[in-house]
């Protein structure tokens, strides 16, 4: 649910061409009944049709992409940063750790301590693309990249159900 909700703004914002190039926790809040995520914090949010304005070094590192901390006068601002970041937040809401293993390269393994048994190979593949280096080899879209993780975690839910007794719901959370 959650994912899927901060996928549904991403791709309303994308729409109207803005960039939000800092989603990290503290930039999502949760509601008092835990029905409803919001992304705030659109400070450093770059609006695409202004093309003029000079382009700066923005973000967290552990959750940015790597064009948005070494930007240059060619580099090129796409919902695809803002999808890379996406998917350390889900690795974060999988974990409950920041994916500091992972910082400006992608995500390719759950590490040991956060059991990785419990977490299929599906879910990994989705992450490391969402991930790579390279922004035209990710996700370009929020849509593209929750339909993927959707089918992921219903893979890992069936799998995990009879295996090791747990559950991973479709909004990335461990059930045991």
């Amino acid at each position: 649910l959650f994912t899927s909700q901060l996928s549904d703004a991403l791709d309303y914002i994308h729409r109207l061409k803005i960039i939000h190039r800092d989603i990290k926790p503290n930039n999502i809040i949760v509601s008092p009944d835990n029905s409803t995520v919001k992304l705030i914090d659109f400070g450093t949010a770059r609006d695409l049709a202004r093309t003029t304005d000079l382009i700066t070094q923005v973000g967290t590192e552990t959750y940015s992409a790597p064009e948005h901390l070494s930007m240059t006068e060619n580099s090129i601002l796409s919902p695809a940063a803002d999808v890379y970041a996406l998917a350390k937040n889900v690795y974060f809401m999988l974990t409950g750790s920041a994916p500091t293993a992972f910082r400006q390269k992608p995500i390719t393994a759950f590490l040991v301590q956060h059991n990785s048994e419990n977490f299929s190979q599906p879910v990994l593949e989705v992450l490391k693309r969402a991930t790579d280096n390279f922004p035209e080899n990710r996700y370009q879209s929020a849509a593209a990249f929750m339909k993927d993780l959707t089918e992921a975690f219903e893979a890992t839910t069936i799998r995990t159900r009879h295996s090791a007794q747990r559950e991973i719901r479709k909004d990335g959370f461990v059930i045991n």
